[in-house]
């Protein structure tokens, strides 16, 4: 819906804003949106489960708020797929929005093992790295991003983290 609802990467899913500000006419479209689209997915989770199904609804519930769910979705998905790396990167967007800093950057590590290039994981190791006031592992995150991206929109939000990251 043109904003993303919280700071953190998911995977593969392309730039929107970010926005501390909630509550908008759009708002109840977005869930009607979400709960269709987790209905849709529960199903193939049921009939079919798949876990690039389990990935995609492990999603939705990370978009709901459903931080646990998304959780339990994720870690049915790593059996036996063949992108990993973005689901531990999902994975530690989970529990980064749960507030468990620590597991979430377990899990943004496990990805960069798996794929080095997979910068919404470190982009998301570095905000992990900040709230844990690990301030200098953040801004060396944020700097190795930018040597990898300057240009996009994701870029200008590392730059504006740099800014704001306690020296």
């Amino acid at each position: 819906a043109g904003q993303r609802p919280f700071q953190a990467r998911v995977s593969a899913i392309p730039y929107s804003t970010f926005s501390t500000t909630r509550g908008s006419s759009d708002n109840d479209q977005r869930k009607d949106q979400l709960r269709v689209a987790e209905l849709h997915l529960a199903e193939a989770v049921r009939t079919k489960p798949t876990p690039e199904a389990h990935h995609a609804l492990g999603k939705v519930y990370l978009a709901q708020g459903r931080f646990d769910d998304a959780i339990m979705a994720f870690e049915q998905s790593l059996s036996g797929s063949k992108n990993q790396a973005q689901i531990y990167n999902d994975l530690g967007v989970a529990w980064l929005q749960k507030g468990d800093s620590n597991r979430s950057i377990e899990s943004f590590n496990k990805a960069l093992q798996l794929d080095g290039n997979l910068l919404e994981a470190l982009f998301n190791r570095a905000l992990a790295y900040d709230k844990t006031s690990r301030f200098e592992d953040a801004k060396a995150d944020w700097n190795e991003y930018l040597k990898r991206d300057f240009t996009s929109p994701w870029a200008k939000e590392a730059r504006s983290n740099i800014l704001n990251t306690p020296h």
